[in-house]
């Protein structure tokens, strides 16, 4: 299943504060993409002035963009799809779409020899230092090329922040200023859901999203 991205760092990932180490970072930053109907609206027409900005009235004489995907990844063939009937039906600009094997993407991205391309990201922690991190300029894994400094400045301060509160306000202006450059742009969430059986309570997570189970007690008796 899936949900519209309303930032970078997915719900269910700490926000690292002291009183509440559990604290949810996306609901504590808020949705800095807007994805409701008037959200999206105002997005449509801010594209349509930096076409018009740009010289490219109507979407007339805008370059030939190719989409890259993963061939065989129904999600993100879908994503780069829609993204093309989407950027077509409102700024009649054309994008092909071509699926790419694992390795061909991935060295692309590399080298910075693309115009788009649809990629699913993840995490080896639940922290919200996995996500932005590779963002940052001197990262292996800055498949954007992204270059800001004051980002840089920010993931750099939040690495060495002993204080949770302060790390957290570190990540957070990191992840706005990365989506208001618009570096990149979400979709949307991947989602999983876990059931904890009825009358059992007790589970606990970490800054890292590690999952524990020795607090869990019974709080009905089994039916």
């Amino acid at each position: 299943a899936a949900e519209p991205a309303g930032g970078l760092v997915p719900p269910g990932i700490a926000g690292g504060s002291e009183e509440d180490e559990t604290r949810d970072f996306r609901a504590a930053g808020g949705v800095l993409c807007p994805v409701d109907e008037e959200g999206y609206s105002m997005r449509c027409l801010d594209a349509e002035t930096e076409m018009r900005n740009g010289g490219f009235w109507g979407g007339m004489g805008f370059p030939h963009i190719v989409c890259l995907y993963v061939a065989g990844d129904g999600e993100t063939r879908a994503a780069a799809a829609a993204m093309a009937a989407l950027w077509h039906e409102k700024l009649n600009v054309v994008i092909t779409t071509e699926g790419v094997p694992r390795e061909e993407l991935d060295r692309r991205l590399a080298e910075g020899d693309y115009d788009l391309a649809v990629e699913s990201l993840g995490a080896r922690y639940g922290d919200a230092m996995d996500y932005l991190a590779p963002f940052a300029g001197a990262d292996g894994n800055n498949a954007l090329h992204y270059a800001s400094k004051p980002f840089d400045l920010l993931i750099g301060v939040a690495e060495t922040s002993q204080d949770p509160s302060a790390r957290a306000a570190f990540l957070h202006d990191a992840e706005a200023l990365l989506l208001g450059d618009a570096a990149l742009s979400p979709v949307c969430f991947g989602t999983e859901a876990y059931v904890l059986r009825e009358g059992l309570s007790g589970v606990r997570f970490d800054l890292r999203g590690n999952v524990y189970f020795t607090d869990v007690t019974r709080t009905a008796p089994p039916e």
